[in-house]
């Protein structure tokens, strides 16, 4: 357990020194990035897209973040959208989302556990 805490705090470090180094050459212009690579949308879908790693890609939650993320960074590549037009819309098909996925969580592990006590009361009638 302390050998992958370490890890991972040592990847975070590489993460973190590698994108300042990034940072670094694109403010000195020795390399030149689209605008919408250094933006704040970018750590929304990079954090999405970490939710997606870490779940496996079954949580809804990873997808619906990336998905916002990537609405606005199109607004930074497109100038004709507005990506704050989508707001309330985009809010309430999350919600709604994350709604189905976690009732449905709910019954199946109500279901679980209703069969685990039929069964179980089975085994000690017999």
């Amino acid at each position: 357990m302390e050998t992958n805490i370490q890890t991972n705090k040592a990847l975070a470090g590489v993460f973190i020194f590698i994108t300042g180094i990034i940072l670094l050459l694109n403010q000195l212009n020795i390399i030149l990035l689209p605008v919408w690579l250094l933006s704040w949308p970018m750590i929304i879908v990079v954090y999405g897209i970490y939710k997606l790693i870490k779940s496996k890609f079954i949580k809804a939650g990873g997808y619906i973040i990336t998905l916002i993320g990537l609405v606005f960074i199109y607004g930074k590549i497109e100038p004709s959208f507005e990506p704050t037009q989508f707001i309330w819309p985009l809010f309430f098909i999350s919600l709604g989302l994350a709604l189905l996925f976690n009732s449905n969580k709910k019954n199946v592990k109500w279901k679980m556990k209703c069969e685990k006590h039929y069964y179980n009361h089975t085994q000690t009638q017999s």
